[in-house]
């Protein structure tokens, strides 16, 4: 008989259920992990070929969803469950039932309490500068094409539009990512956080909330996944839609910002996607467009008629 640890060790490898169908099954005190389920059919509904770009990860969360589930709550299938629970994870946090833009997505809590105190002195300060796009952008602080296109826009008197003055800061935020995402390559053990901030002129605290939210630590440096790499990208391109879309959100190209970030618009379109926002690809444009309230993908699913 196998050692107990050795039970342990099986039960918990990766698993794979293809082709599987329960019905009137009962579930109880069970643990499922790293177990991925594909074409099952559970309590008469059928989930065929589910694609989630890279997120779809957690299938004990999903688990843990299901056993506090109201009972008699049979409309949502595993795969949906799962997908809400990762896309808690996956997505910046949000509010679902708003039909306020500004307030879908809260970039403060994006970014952090402290690195948006830090951004919010910094607008603050260039915000009384006669040419505070100048102050902003300076050689030190270099902001990319995209960026300065939008800030050009903006009232002159930032000091007098706070809402222009809280769109600065998104794009400030934004300036941030963008550094980030073109150079984290670099915290793979060539260098430290304190050497990224200084060479990136990404503040310390934004550093410290970005290496947070989308690396994880290893015994010398950072690692990248994936999905944290696809999550980084959706949070650069959301936060684009927040900071240069107006109240409503509704931003009319974004293509200087995708080849900047070397992204096809098929892939931009998919991850926008999964945060609610639309993408067009017209003749000489991108336009994106954050709709209130949060609309997300649900499964695909299979059957065909009958």
């Amino acid at each position: 008989m196998p050692a107990t640890g050795e039970k342990r060790r099986q039960a918990t490898s990766p698993r794979t259920l293809t082709n599987t169908t329960v019905t009137n099954t009962t579930v109880t005190n069970t643990t499922v992990t790293n177990t991925t389920v594909t074409n099952t059919t559970v309590t008469n509904t059928t989930v065929t070929n589910t694609t989630v770009i890279s997120f779809l990860q957690s299938n004990t969360a999903a688990m843990e969803a299901t056993r506090s589930a109201k009972e008699g709550d049979v409309k949502k299938s595993v795969v949906e469950i799962a997908m809400e629970e990762t896309r808690k994870t996956f997505l910046p946090p949000y509010d679902e039932e708003t039909t306020q833009h500004e307030r879908a997505y809260d970039v403060k809590n994006m970014s952090g309490e402290d690195a948006w105190d830090q951004m919010s002195k910094v607008i603050t300060a260039v915000s009384h500068k006669d040419d505070w796009r100048t102050s902003l952008c300076n050689e030190r602080n270099a902001f990319p094409e995209s960026i300065r296109s939008v800030l050009s826009g903006f009232d002159d008197n930032l000091s007098k539009n706070k809402e222009d003055a809280r769109k600065t800061k998104i794009m400030l935020f934004l300036r941030h990512m963008l550094s980030f995402n073109e150079n984290a390559r670099l915290l793979g053990g060539k260098k430290t956080a304190e050497e990224f901030s200084e060479m990136t002129n990404i503040p310390d605290v934004v550093v410290v909330q970005l290496l947070k939210v989308f690396a994880t630590k290893k015994e010398r440096g950072y690692g990248f996944s994936k999905t944290l790499e696809d999550k980084r990208k959706l949070w650069i391109l959301l936060l684009f839609v927040l900071g240069a879309g107006g109240k409503k959100c509704k931003c009319g190209d974004m293509s200087a910002l995708l080849g900047e970030m070397s992204l096809d618009v098929k892939t931009a379109s998919e991850l926008l996607k999964q945060a609610g926002v639309t993408v067009k690809k017209g003749k000489d444009s991108v336009s994106a467009e954050l709709k209130v309230p949060l609309v997300f993908p649900g499964p695909k699913r299979g059957g065909g008629k009958k």
